[in-house]
């Protein structure tokens, strides 16, 4: 079982400052997560894919280990990024931890809430 990190968003995002890359980069390095297992996806213009997202997912993720954000909301944009995404999890059996709610597998998240 590895830790590791993600963060996506635009950066210096004149809007939302607490959603920013900058802000939840920090977030993650302070958590103590080794600045080599941290994956981030900086959104550019229209540009939101999450290229490092599924470069993890699926090339580095082993079943186990553990994906840490600062928030859901940075791993998908909409409702079938979102679907994608936990068919993802479950096939790779890694859990995925935020300070809004654990997610894996076999969570009892009534289904990610209902993919949101």
């Amino acid at each position: 079982m590895t830790k590791y990190g993600y963060v996506s968003g635009f950066y210096k995002d004149n809007v939302s400052k607490q959603d920013g890359f900058q802000y939840q980069a920090k977030i993650l390095l302070n958590m103590g997560i080794p600045y080599e297992n941290c994956f981030a996806d900086v959104f550019r213009h229209k540009n939101k894919e999450r290229y490092q997202l599924f470069k993890f997912l699926t090339k580095v993720a082993k079943e186990g280990d553990i994906l840490i954000v600062p928030s859901l909301t940075s791993l998908y944009s909409n409702v079938r990024e979102l679907c994608c995404l936990m068919y993802i999890v479950e096939d790779t059996g890694i859990i995925i931890q935020s300070s809004d709610m654990d997610l894996s597998d076999d969570s009892d998240s009534s289904d990610w809430i209902i993919a949101s």
